[in-house]
């Protein structure tokens, strides 16, 4: 039996076991699923013992994928788990806790999927749209070349010109590179970028996506992104955790899927990413990362895995190294220093992308973030990545140190650089002078480097809420997403923001309603909007004097209190005192803007949590009378500061020394400590 079998990528063995078959005697049995399997069969390193994602030349798309005959229907829940249901997945959760799920994030998941949505239509259109200028490019050649090869061979009777086998830059001896540019030129077709003929039609790129989700965990996030996005080829859902990977393995069968198109995989994050660092390695189109904790540890490797124009999607639990009550921690992981202010929540997101700009500089690519939002305990930012060492230059402009007055609270930026006639230079200052200038104190705290570029891209938060309002049942947390993406789309570019009530509590005044201080800088010439981050925050790009000459009018048309009236030598004092620019007039007449849109539209834009011990869950192999003793340890906790803790029922849990060391206590019963035959140690080191 002569069997010729032509290969294309990735069926070598589907065609070796069809000829043995045919030799044997034996009847073919050529399906999709085993072409899907030879496709989309994953490779292993040897050092790991793991499979690794694939390149894409090695890819079946998703609706090749989906007709492998290996997709089963939801199973039913065995004994030991509980089914969790979200969006389009249904997983297997284990009830020892073996796996770290977390169901407050769902409106991460929700947000993330249409982001992602969103952007793989953008980044496909556009890919698509190169590939057919390019294309048309190579048509005009081809014709071009043609038709002047024809002529050469009737004047010349040789034989007709050929594209060159080369790159086209005429060294192999011949002048086909030069009559080839020639034929371009007259046929019309623009050399100026690049003067030589191309040699090789335009390869057509993917019509799909590939996701890595670096920290996958029960896999539940990689199963959403596949049921709802569309033109998802795959995905790989990766942990170290071997217990989250048979979670992985678990959920995908149990959802209906199979492991062409959700890739198990069982490696360290960033050797994974670093793996597909190189384009020739397959890069991926979106990097999601969502670890426990911080994702600062990870930027490098994710800047460089993915693909030219591709999307990061990056989450940072670490809210309390963020905010800046561990500065010195916050230093180690993102390379900034934080300040506890009021505007913490929105610098921690600054400082988050000031720390990705800084890992792409060192490859020569830039970020441009699309959408940062602060949510409940953490942050999450998109953001593009493209490639461009002339943009690299202003990577210094683009952050900030951030100069914070520690009485008024007043703050300044200050850029690391200063680009102008294609140069960057270092940057000038100070901003501020040895003492502020609206309290006269002389005591200031240094912060950053931070980002001081806008936070969003406005005009794709635009196609979010579109796509939003348009599919208005698929998100289970559609009226916070809703409430939360017209504020943040709401929100000017300027950086950080002012506190109403801070204000207000540094010249010991009452607070004004928060429409009427935005009245009086709106009726100033000043634009003012909210923010995300709080509810009472005062986004502006008014000048710190103009904010105090707002609070001076109030307090001159609502006088302080007399017990409330500050020392001569307060700050509070000293802002009061100050004239400012006494040639501007104060307005507070109802301005139409002060009010804002969404604020109008009664939208959801700051939910009260929905049940007790809402925040972060505990990790993974917490027994559940760990996790029971943490939330007594929260209870117990909780406001402790604000009810002391020198109430005799907290000193009842403490020995009394006196009883301890002699066995009586003159006070008896009425000792403030604890008195009792169980409370005597006779342990020295105790």
């Amino acid at each position: 039996v002569v069997v010729v079998v032509v290969c294309a990528g990735g069926t070598t063995s589907v065609a070796v076991a069809c000829v043995l078959r045919a030799a044997r005697g034996l009847p073919l049995r050529w399906s999709a699923a085993a072409t899907a399997r030879a496709c989309c069969k994953p490779r292993y390193h040897h050092h790991l013992q793991q499979p690794l994602p694939l390149h894409p030349k090695g890819l079946a798309a998703r609706s090749f994928c989906t007709m492998s005959g290996e997709t089963a229907a939801i199973q039913a829940v065995p004994e030991g788990f509980t089914e969790v249901r979200e969006g389009k997945a249904a997983i297997l959760f284990p009830k020892n806790g073996e796996v770290f799920y977390n169901n407050v994030q769902e409106f991460n998941r929700d947000v993330s999927t249409l982001a992602i949505t969103c952007f793989a239509e953008e980044y496909l259109a556009a890919r698509r749209a190169k590939y057919e200028k390019k294309l048309e490019r190579w048509n005009k050649w081809q014709a071009s070349s043609s038709s002047t090869a024809g002529e050469a061979a009737s004047a010349e009777a040789g034989p007709a010109s050929t594209p060159p086998a080369s790159d086209g830059d005429g060294s192999d001896g011949s002048d086909d590179g030069a009559r080839g540019a020639q034929a371009a030129e007259t046929a019309g077709v623009d050399r100026s970028s690049n003067s030589e003929a191309p040699v090789k039609p335009p390869r057509e790129p993917a019509s799909a996506i590939r996701i890595l989700e670096a920290l996958s965990a029960s896999g539940l996030r990689s199963i959403r992104y596949y049921k709802e996005i569309p033109n998802v080829s795959q995905i790989i859902a990766n942990d170290a955790s071997e217990e989250a990977v048979e979670s992985i393995k678990r959920n995908i069968r149990h959802s209906g899927l199979n492991f062409d198109q959700i890739v198990p995989s069982l490696a360290d994050a960033n050797v994974l990413m670093h793996q597909h660092a190189n384009p020739d390695a397959g890069q991926f189109d979106v990097v999601d990362l969502d670890p426990y904790g911080g994702a600062g540890i990870f930027l490098d490797g994710s800047v460089q895995c993915v693909a030219e124009g591709g999307l990061m999607c990056i989450t940072c639990t670490d809210m309390g190294v963020l905010c800046g009550n561990h500065g010195d921690a916050c230093f180690a992981k993102y390379g900034s220093f934080p300040v506890r202010s009021k505007y913490c929540h929105e610098m921690a997101l600054r400082i988050v992308l000031a720390c990705a700009a800084t890992h792409a500089a060192r490859y020569r690519r830039y970020i441009v973030p699309l959408v940062s939002l602060k949510v409940d305990f953490y942050v999450r930012i998109f953001v593009r990545v493209f490639t461009s060492p002339a943009e690299i230059k202003k990577s210094s402009c683009k952050l900030s140190t951030v100069f914070h007055c520690v009485e008024c609270e007043t703050f300044h930026l200050q850029p690391l650089g200063v680009h102008s006639k294609n140069k960057t230079r270092p940057g000038r200052g100070p901003v501020v002078g040895p003492t502020c200038e609206e309290c006269g104190a002389s005591n200031f705290q240094v912060a950053g480097p931070m980002w001081n570029q806008p936070l969003h891209d406005n005009a794709f938060l635009a196609r979010m809420l579109d796509k939003l309002a348009a599919n208005p049942t698929a998100f289970g947390t559609h009226d916070r997403m809703r409430g939360m993406l017209s504020l943040a789309n709401e929100e000017l570019p300027n950086p950080l923001y002012y506190s109403l009530p801070t204000l207000c509590n540094k010249v010991r005044c009452e607070n004004p309603p928060q429409e009427t201080f935005k009245s009086g800088l709106l009726n100033m010439g000043c634009k003012v909007s909210d923010s995300h981050c709080t509810p009472q925050a005062i986004k502006t790009d008014a000048t710190p004097s103009q904010i105090w000459n707002v609070m001076r009018k109030w307090v001159e048309l609502n006088p302080v209190k007399a017990k409330s009236t500050p020392k001569p030598k307060s700050p509070a004092a000293g802002i009061l005192c100050r004239g400012g620019d006494t040639d501007v007039d104060v307005d507070f007449t109802l301005h139409p803007e002060a009010t804002a849109q969404s604020k109008r539209d009664r939208l959801q834009r700051f939910p009260e949590n929905p049940e007790p011990n809402w925040g972060p869950k505990s990790r993974a192999k917490k027994r559940k009378d760990q996790e029971e003793e943490q939330q007594d340890r929260r209870a117990a906790n909780q406001n402790k500061r604000s009810r002391g803790t020198k109430t005799k029922t907290l000193r009842k849990e403490y020995q009394c020394k006196t009883f301890q060391q002699t066995g009586a206590c003159p006070y008896g019963d009425a000792c403030i400590y604890s008195h009792g035959a169980a409370d005597i140690t006779t342990d020295p080191a105790s």
